[in-house]
C-alpha cells in the first residue's frame, strides 16, 4: 500500500470511529434509536469507504490466545508490519486480557496497562489495534477457571460427537450480563472503531434446554448475533465476525445489521475466481464477496500462511469490492514461533499491489530476501522452499551452513532479527523431517510382515532420532526462555521431548509380530476434509462378532482425498466377515479393505449385506478405484436433527 492510500485509511478510520463516538456514550445511544443512528452512520461511511479490488485496510493477526508472546515482540512486531504497509493489527485474545470483570492467572493475561500501551504505540504508527473476543464459541479460556461454568452451553453432545467445554450460553442473562461488562471494560483499552464478536465454529451451542428449541427453529445463532451487535454498538463499535456458521445458518443472514463487516475466511490451497467453497455444510461454491455487496454488507477476505491459499484468494478477492484483506496468523501447527511466518506476512502486500507480477513469479523469493537481506540468493531460495514445504532436507542443509545459521550455544535475544527468524525456521525444518522419520519407522514397525532386518533397520534410525529430538527439545526450550520471558507459552520442547519418548518405547517394543497380531487397512477417499466420519470395525470369528477397531481417520489437510487407514488388533485366527459401520457428518468412501498378518491376508469375496446410507456396494470387491459411499453429503439436515449424527450406515462383506 502506498503512503498516501495508507494516509488516506488512516483518515478514515478516525473519521468513522470519531462519528461513531459521537452519536454513542449519550442517552440516545441507550435505546434502539441509538442504535439505529450508528447504522445509519456505519452505512453512510460504507457507501463512501467502498474499496475497489484489495484496496482496503490490510491487515494481520497474531493469535495471542494460543501462544503468547511478550509486550517488546507486539511492539516490535507493529514496526515491522507498518514499515512494510499494514494499517491494521487484529489480536485473537479470548480471555488474555485482564479486567476488573474477568482475569486469567498472572502468567496467562496481559494486564490493561500493558495494552493500552500497545495500543498507544500502534497508534504512533499509524496501525489501528482491532480486539477478537469470541462471544459464542471458541470461549475456553473463560472455562478453565473456578466459578466460570455457570456461564458455558452444558447440554451434552455436541455437533463433533463430544462434550464441549468451549461455548457460551447466550440464552442465559448471566451471561450476558458477565459478557456486557467484560467488553465494556474492553472497549476503554481498544479506543478503536472495531472491535471483532468471533463466531465461529462454536460447535457446542443449541445443545442446553435453554438454547434447544432455538436451534431447531434456526432462531438461535440469529439472536446471538444481535445481542453481541447491539451490545456493540452501545459501545460505539462496528462488529467485525467470521462468517463460517452462515453454512448452517443461512436464513440468519437476511436478518444481520449491513453495518455488520463479514470476515470471509477461506484456506484451501487452490481457490477458483468463481468464489470459494463455503466452510462446511457440503462445500458449496458461493462467490460469497459478489454475495456481501449485494447484500449491502462490508467483507474481508481471510487468508492463513498457506502459501497457495494466500495467492488464489488473493486473486479472487480482486473482482470484488472490499473492505480490506487479513492475514490470519493462527497457533503454528508445525511447532514455530509467530516471528518465523514474517515471510508470509512480507510476501501478502506484494501480493496484493503487484498481481500480475506475482500471479506469474513466486512472491515469496522476494519476500524471503528482504525478510533476510543478508543472506545469498541461493539461501534465499532455501528459506523460500521450507516455507512452502518444511520437509525439504536439501534446503536444511543449505542453510545449516550460512553464515547466519545459529549456534548450537547461542540464542539471539532479538526473536525478530534475522539470525532468530532463521534459527525458528532451521528448527521448522529440522522438527518436520524428525517427525516424518518418526513416523516412517513407527510403520515399519507395526507392519505384521516386518522381519528381522526391517527391525533392524527401524531401531536403528530411531536409536540416531532420539537424541536429535531431545537436542531440538532443549533448543526450543531455551528459545522459549529467551524470547518469551515472563509468558507461559506452548512448550514445543515438551512435544518433542514426547517424541522422544514415543521413539524410545518403540525400540523397546520392537519385535518379528507374533501369529496373533493382525492388522486392518481400509483405503479411504475423504472428499470434504471438514466431513467428520466416524467408524465401528467388527470382524466375525468362529460365528461371533467383536470389535477390532474404531476412529475418525482424516489424515493431514493435504492429503484428504485418497489415503489409508491403519489399526492393529490381536486374534488367534483371520475374520471369514467384517462389519463396517459409518456415523457422523458428511459422507466417506471406502476403495478397499484387508486384514493381514505375517503369512497371509484376507480380502473381501462377498457382500453380506448393507442398511442405511450405503451406495454401490459390490464396489469393495475390486481392488480398483472404485468406491462404495457410506453416509450423506452435507451436513445441514444433522446439524438440525442431530439424532441424524448416530444414523449408522452399514456395510457386511465375506472375507477370503
Amino acid at each position: 500500500m502506498g503512503m498516501l492510500d495508507k494516509k488516506k485509511n488512516t483518515v478514515r478510520i478516525a473519521a468513522e470511529r470519531k462519528m461513531l463516538l459521537r452519536t454513542s456514550g449519550r442517552a440516545g445511544m441507550r435505546n434502539a434509536s441509538g442504535t439505529a443512528v450508528v447504522l445509519a452512520v456505519v452505512l453512510a461511511l460504507a457507501a463512501t469507504c467502498s474499496h475497489a479490488g484489495v484496496k482496503g485496510l490490510r491487515i494481520v493477526q497474531l493469535d495471542l490466545a494460543r501462544q503468547m508472546e511478550t509486550c517488546s515482540f507486539i511492539s516490535n512486531y507493529v514496526d515491522r508490519v507498518a514499515a512494510l504497509g499494514y494499517d491494521t493489527l487484529q489480536l485473537y485474545l479470548e480471555g488474555r486480557v485482564a479486567t476488573k470483570t474477568f482475569s486469567l492467572a498472572e502468567d496467562e493475561r496481559y494486564t490493561a496497562e500493558q495494552m493500552k500501551g500497545i495500543v498507544a504505540h500502534a497508534a504512533e504508527k499509524g496501525v489501528t489495534v482491532v480486539p477478537v473476543v469470541s462471544l459464542l464459541g471458541h470461549a475456553e479460556q473463560f472455562f478453565w477457571h473456578p466459578g466460570y461454568d455457570q456461564y458455558m452451553e452444558d447440554g451434552g453432545e455436541c455437533m463433533r460427537l463430544g462434550k464441549g467445554r468451549d461455548t457460551f450460553c447466550l440464552s442465559n442473562p448471566a451471561t450476558r450480563e458477565f459478557l456486557s461488562r467484560y467488553v465494556a471494560d474492553l472497549c476503554e483499552i481498544f479506543p478503536g472503531p472495531y472491535f471483532h464478536a468471533g463466531f465461529d465454529e462454536a460447535w457446542n451451542s443449541g445443545t442446553c434446554p435453554r438454547c434447544r428449541e432455538k436451534e431447531k427453529r434456526d432462531e438461535l445463532f440469529a439472536e446471538c448475533v444481535l445481542f453481541a451487535h447491539e451490545m456493540l454498538a452501545k459501545l460505539g463499535k462496528r462488529m467485525w465476525m467470521w462468517d463460517d456458521f452462515f453454512a448452517f445458518h443461512p436464513k440468519a443472514l437476511a436478518r444481520m445489521p449491513k453495518d455488520v463487516v463479514m470476515c470471509h475466511w477461506n484456506y484451501d490451497n487452490d481457490i477458483s475466481d468463481r468464489g470459494t467453497r463455503v466452510n462446511f455444510a457440503g462445500r458449496l461454491r458461493k462467490d460469497m464477496l459478489e454475495k456481501y455487496a449485494d447484500l449491502g454488507y462490508d467483507a474481508i477476505p481471510c487468508c492463513w500462511f498457506k502459501t497457495g491459499n494466500i495467492r488464489t484468494l488473493a486473486a479472487y478477492a480482486r473482482r470484488n469490492k472490499t473492505f480490506g484483506f487479513m492475514l490470519t496468523e493462527w497457533e503454528d501447527l508445525h511447532g514455530g514461533l509467530h516471528g518465523g511466518v514474517l515471510p508470509r506476512v512480507v510476501a501478502l502486500p506484494l501480493i496484493l499491489d503487484n498481481p500480475e507480477k506475482y500471479q506469474l513469479e513466486d512472491a515469496f523469493v522476494e519476500a524471503s530476501r528482504r525478510t533476510f537481506p543478508s543472506l545469498s540468493d541461493i539461501e534465499v531460495r532455501a528459506v523460500t522452499a521450507i516455507v512452502h514445504s518444511p520437509e525439504n532436507a536439501l534446503a536444511l542443509e543449505v542453510l545449516r551452513a550460512s553464515k547466519l545459521a545459529p549456534n548450537s550455544c547461542e540464542i539471539d535475544p532479538d526473536p525478530l532479527s534475522e539470525r532468530a527468524l532463521l534459527d525458528d525456521i532451521i528448527m521448522r525444518a529440522e522438527s518436520a523431517i524428525a517427525f516424518a522419520d518418526l513416523v516412517r519407522a513407527e510403520a515399519m514397525l507395526s507392519d505384521p510382515r516386518r522381519t528381522e532386518a526391517d527391525i533392524a533397520a527401524a531401531t536403528g534410525a530411531l536409536r540416531a532420532l532420539t537424541p536429535r529430538l531431545a537436542r531440538l527439545a532443549d533448543r526450543r526450550k531455551r528459545q522459549a526462555a529467551a524470547w518469551r520471558p515472563g509468558c507461559t507459552p506452548k512448550n514445543e520442547g515438551e512435544k518433542l521431548l514426547k517424541n522422544a519418548a514415543r521413539a524410545e518405547k518403540l525400540i523397546a517394543d520392537a519385535a518379528v509380530a507374533k501369529p496373533d497380531e493382525k492388522r486392518l487397512a481400509m483405503e479411504l477417499t475423504l472428499v470434504d476434509y471438514y466431513g467428520i466420519p466416524n467408524w465401528n470395525v467388527y470382524g466375525r470369528f468362529g460365528g461371533e462378532w467383536r470389535q477390532i477397531a474404531s476412529g475418525c481417520w482424516k489424515p493431514g489437510e493435504s492429503k484428504h482425498s485418497a489415503f489409508t487407514a491403519y489399526v492393529t488388533f490381536k486374534s488367534d485366527t483371520m475374520p471369514d466377515a467384517l462389519k463396517l459401520d459409518q456415523h457422523g457428518f458428511g459422507d466417506a468412501y471406502l476403495r478397499y479393505v484387508a486384514v493381514e498378518d505375517r503369512s497371509s491376508r484376507v480380502t473381501p469375496a462377498k457382500v453380506l449385506a448393507f442398511s442405511g446410507d450405503v451406495v454401490d456396494p459390490d464396489n469393495v470387491l475390486a481392488d480398483d478405484y472404485s468406491m462404495v459411499r457410506f453416509g450423506r453429503f452435507g451436513f445441514l439436515d444433522a446439524f438440525y436433527d442431530r439424532a441424524q449424527q448416530k444414523r449408522i450406515s452399514s456395510l457386511t462383506i465375506e472375507m477370503k
